[in-house]
């Protein structure tokens, strides 16, 4: 009773830093590819705020809020899932970090060498100046290992892309472009031991942008290192980077993020 409740207060006060990538991880969610009727769930919200100050006469409220959704499920032939984050932070009403992202995903006759994927997603990033981006697509995913300690797997796809920006340069200046893309990744799954596993993908997606003449290449890799402490609770260690050869308004081409915490999970 007692190690439930600590982990129950270990994870509601767990302080970490995040900043969200352009390409999410979609291996997060991922369990064994054999599993039949299978449902699997993931998530963590948290709340913060406080009032600190050395004076009286000019406090300083915090307010922070993050949560996190992965939800899957897999029937004998195909398999269906759902991530979703969400991340705000403010100072004195003044915020300075608001995004999020939805993404569904369906991947068909999942349990054959070569299967096939469709999804979508939409985001948003205030603080890069990202008002909107919703994507739709589909491709092929090819099974290259698949050893009980060990998965392989590469992606070949095509998508639509629609995104919308504001100009930090020229206020209230939103830019707009849409176009196809190729979007490719390769992704690995490895249990270290009963205890700890690792889990990484790099994407790479290419596409001419007609409204501006030129190709746009977004490069990113995420690699996640996961040790259970408990049976429904894990340490999570992430660390991702990304970069964008031309953003479509001056901002920064490379961000990164590293994020550690505890998850909790729910399998059924």
């Amino acid at each position: 009773m007692f190690r439930s409740l600590f982990l129950f207060v270990v994870l509601f006060f767990c302080i970490h830093y995040v900043a969200e990538s352009q390409i999410l991880n979609i291996e997060r969610a991922r369990i064994k590819e054999d599993s039949t009727h299978y449902f699997f769930a993931n998530g963590s919200f948290n709340i913060r705020t406080f009032n600190r100050t050395a004076d009286e006469d000019t406090p300083v409220q915090l307010l922070s809020m993050g949560s996190n959704l992965g939800l899957s499920y897999f029937s004998p032939l195909h398999s269906y899932m759902l991530l979703g984050h969400f991340d705000f932070f403010s100072i004195n009403q003044n915020t300075f970090s608001s995004t999020g992202y939805l993404h569904p995903r369906v991947k068909i006759l999942r349990s054959r060498t070569l299967s096939y994927e469709l999804f979508g997603q939409v985001q948003f990033d205030y603080i890069r100046g990202l008002d909107l981006r919703y994507l739709g697509g589909g491709g092929l995913r090819l099974r290259i290992i698949n050893s009980k300690s060990a998965r392989l797997r590469i992606g070949m796809g095509i998508m639509y892309e629609h995104e919308e920006w504001q100009n930090p340069k020229v206020e209230g200046e939103v830019r707009t472009t849409q176009f196809l893309k190729s979007t490719n990744y390769v992704s690995t799954h490895i249990d270290l031991s009963d205890a700890v596993s690792l889990n990484a993908i790099a994407y790479y997606q290419v596409g001419r942008d007609n409204l501006f003449q030129a190709f746009r290449h977004r490069v990113n890799i995420d690699t996640n290192l996961n040790i259970s402490i408990a049976k429904r609770f894990a340490f999570k260690f992430s660390v991702m980077a990304a970069y964008d050869t031309a953003p479509i308004v001056p901002i920064t081409k490379l961000v990164y993020s590293l994020e550690n915490g505890i998850t909790f999970n729910l399998q059924k």
